[in-house]
């Protein structure tokens, strides 16, 4: 073992040392007279046809080169004059300012393309699959826990049919193994990891990736089996307008309506209800319990996203959900009226901030800095037949990550702190006996991720974190 180790440390060791010496970049960003950054520019070496890179959505890009040496760039844009300047690999970012080409008449094209329903993301080094919004639309209706009913990557199962309670399994494990990411900050967590799936309405939802194994460091340690995360749609890329209505003949009712607004080109919101019933008691087979549980659910999400001075971006969201649910026996034989029933009843209220403040440095634009915050007050009152549960819960949330890289863009350094606090408050009746719980657990952390990439085919993570659990260590 000490050999195989030996070797394994040698060939990461070969491959820093060689990407060191031989990989570096040359850095820019393309603007027009105005000062505003151009997207979709073609940026390509003379002496190198093939080596080029594009522009993105800030004018930014990154060329890879081997040497030091200048070189002769050339950069092109419909509509611009065409642009040859020279540069190095250095930690200088160039600004390329590009000129108008003077009596052409424009037209706007729009260009849509939709993903399949869903893919593998063959650039994340986890094996992480996405499921796009063409695939959450197979299903007319549903939560996020029925959307897994046709995705084979995530098993979903009744524990009881009392509860309506659906749990999901990932490499055999089970749902608590999991970690659900909400844009990739912890939650559905603790008390709410048994119903918390099936509250979230798929069509709030932009995507989910579903990743499996050990996840990244910089989420957290509870990544067992994989994780979940859930991209919520937002400002400006969600609908203006969207009112989605379901029914079915077991009288199953839900109604989504989504708007947003921008109100301004940096500013947006996004306003998001979900109203659900299932009230029709239904026994086919007899038996004198109800086939599917009385449920109703009301749901409010107010999500927002901006920018502000400085190159800050922020998004933060709140979200309130209230949810009632009943099963069991009821009542439709005559003689069985003196007969006590069996039932099951289950209400469930949340609330739930979120909030993201982040800043990329534009004269160095593989620098950032950001932090996440999340605060969740959730509680649950539970009967199941002559069983009382009561349970609080608490949570509290934050992360802070700085990313730089080491020369340039193949080695990228990820770095943070973190820490989380939950307050549980749970009381149980059992057989007469009363049963009452209070924990408080206290979580700092900290973690640092080193990914790096050979040539863009080769890619890595090497991360650790460690964290001081107060009850558990």
């Amino acid at each position: 073992m000490t050999f195989i180790k030996h070797r394994l440390i040698c060939l990461v060791l070969f491959l820093l040392a060689y990407q060191t010496s031989e990989a570096q970049s040359i850095t820019g960003k393309v603007t027009d007279e105005a000062g505003n950054p151009v997207t979709g520019a073609s940026i390509r070496d003379e002496l190198q046809p093939t080596n080029g890179a594009i522009s993105d959505s800030l004018g930014r890009f990154s060329l890879d080169v081997t040497d030091d040496l200048p070189h002769d760039l050339i950069i092109r844009f419909v509509g611009y004059k065409e642009l040859t300047f020279v540069a190095k690999a250095s930690d200088k970012v160039y600004q390329v300012k590009l000129l108008e080409i003077q009596g052409i008449q424009k037209a706007e094209v729009t260009v849509t393309a939709e993903l399949s329903a869903h893919y593998m993301d063959r650039v994340s080094v986890q094996q992480t699959e996405v499921i796009s919004q063409k695939e959450l639309r197979r299903a007319a209706c549903c939560n996020l826990s029925e959307s897994f009913e046709t995705n084979a990557s995530v098993d979903v199962n009744f524990p009881d049919a009392l509860t309506g309670a659906r749990q999901i399994r990932l490499l055999g494990l089970d749902g608590i193994y999991t970690q659900i990411l909400s844009e990739n900050e912890p939650s559905l967590r603790g008390l709410q990891s048994v119903y918390g799936m099936g509250t979230v309405p798929a069509p709030w939802l932009e995507s989910v990736q579903i990743s499996k194994g050990t996840g990244s460091v910089v989420n957290g340690y509870e990544s067992m089996a994989g994780s979940i995360n859930l991209e919520y749609k937002a400002p400006p890329k969600n609908e203006e307008l969207l009112v989605n209505g379901y029914t079915d003949l077991m009288a199953r009712e839900e109604l989504n309506i989504i708007k947003t607004k921008m109100l301004s080109p940096s500013w947006g919101t996004s306003l998001m209800l979900h109203a659900n019933d299932n009230f029709l008691k239904m026994d086919r087979n007899r038996d004198g319990f109800m086939d599917v549980p009385l449920s109703r659910q009301l749901s409010l999400r107010n999500a927002w996203s901006g920018q502000l001075k400085r190159g800050w971006e922020t998004k933060f969201s709140v979200e309130l959900m209230h949810q009632k649910k009943e099963g069991g026996q009821f009542r439709h034989i005559e003689n069985d009226s003196l007969s006590p029933l069996y039932l099951v009843q289950n209400e469930i209220n949340r609330a739930e901030f979120q909030a993201k403040l982040g800043k990329e440095f534009e004269s160095k634009p593989w620098r950032s800095i950001g932090t996440q915050y999340a605060g969740t007050v959730y509680s649950q009152n539970s009967l199941y037949g002559p069983s009382n549960y009561s349970g609080k819960q608490y949570s509290g949330y934050f992360n802070g990550i700085y990313q730089t890289r080491i020369k340039n863009d193949h080695h990228v350094v990820v770095s943070g702190l973190s820490f989380l606090v939950d307050r549980y408050i749970e009381s149980a009746q059992l057989k007469g006996y009363d049963t009452i719980g209070k924990r408080t657990e206290l979580v700092p952390g900290a973690f640092s991720e080193y990914r790096f990439n050979w040539k863009k085919k080769l890619f890595g993570d090497i991360g650790f974190r460690i964290d001081d659990h107060n009850l558990f260590g």
